[in-house]
């Protein structure tokens, strides 16, 4: 074996990975993918972790809200209620006509209102975006 047959095996980058290394260029990728996935893991479940705990702040935020508005609506209702023969007579009475017609009957109290809204979610397109620079490393 001349020092040329050297100079020929050692043009084949890979075959002088291998030797300088000890370790095939394969085994090596696949060692760095593992790596890539398993950091990758770990920042998905960190990110699951936000997502799961901003969902639950703006549930509670939204009950909260819900709860606000339905002592309020129920405040309106008692209070159209309590006052319905009242404002039945002053209303008989401006239209001119005898207000004793209103003791058989009561001013409606209105229809309730229930409250509503939709819960947040975290916009995933930062996570995106930070997912794509990981594929493209990997």
């Amino acid at each position: 074996m001349s020092v040329l047959d050297d100079v020929v095996d050692y043009a084949n980058p890979i075959q002088l990975w291998e030797d300088f290394t000890g370790v095939s260029q394969v085994e090596a990728m696949n060692e760095a993918n593992v790596g890539i996935a398993s950091a990758r893991n770990v920042f998905e479940a960190e990110e699951a972790g936000k997502a799961r705990d901003f969902s639950a702040t703006e549930a509670d935020k939204l009950r909260d809200w819900q709860v606000s508005q339905i002592d309020k609506q129920l405040g309106f209702e008692e209070r159209m209620s309590s006052t319905a023969v009242q404002r039945r007579m002053q209303d008989l009475k401006r239209a001119g006509i005898n207000p004793i017609l209103a003791a058989g009957s009561a001013a409606g109290a209105g229809a309730g209102v229930s409250a509503s809204g939709n819960t947040a979610s975290r916009n995933a397109a930062g996570m995106q975006g930070i997912l794509s620079i990981l594929n493209a490393l990997g």
